[in-house]
């Protein structure tokens, strides 16, 4: 499942268009990304960090959304479904150890699992792009930024 999982991974870097460029990996790339800017009184800075990210996605959510996405590209219907249907897959190999019993995690994303992070992205991405741009709007904030 391994393999299988890092060429989703792959299919779905290559196929999911992510284009927020405001993302950052860490605090240290914050900093980097920030040094060059020049802030004044006026500025005003936006930073939503989620704590347990992948075991806060609803995995159920998530095909929907990459059909969505897909479906927006134009991907052909076949590739579109294949893509699903792997999803799905590695969505139920979704297995850990804790004090030498085996679990299974039937919701959310799996810790270390080489689909996690693109999922999550994915998720963030177009919950960003749909809900988060829709309050910012609604409540006129979208001027700050």
């Amino acid at each position: 499942m391994y393999k299988l999982a890092k060429l989703l991974s792959r299919l779905l870097q290559l196929r999911i268009p992510l284009p927020n460029v405001f993302n950052v990996r860490n605090s240290m790339q914050l900093m980097e990304d920030l040094k060059d800017i020049p802030i004044d009184e006026n500025t005003r800075l936006a930073s939503f960090d989620i704590a347990n990210v992948y075991s806060n996605v609803p995995t159920d959510e998530l095909m929907s959304i990459i059909k969505f996405i897909n479906s927006q590209q134009n991907v052909d219907d076949k590739l579109m479904e294949e893509l699903i249907s792997v999803t799905r897959t590695i969505k139920k190999q979704n297995y850990f150890e804790f004090h030498i019993k085996f679990y299974i995690q039937k919701a959310r994303l799996a810790m270390g699992a080489p689909t996690s992070s693109d999922l999550s992205e994915i998720y963030l991405q177009f919950m960003d792009k749909t809900k988060l741009y829709t309050i910012l709007l609604q409540n006129n904030i979208l001027g700050c930024f």
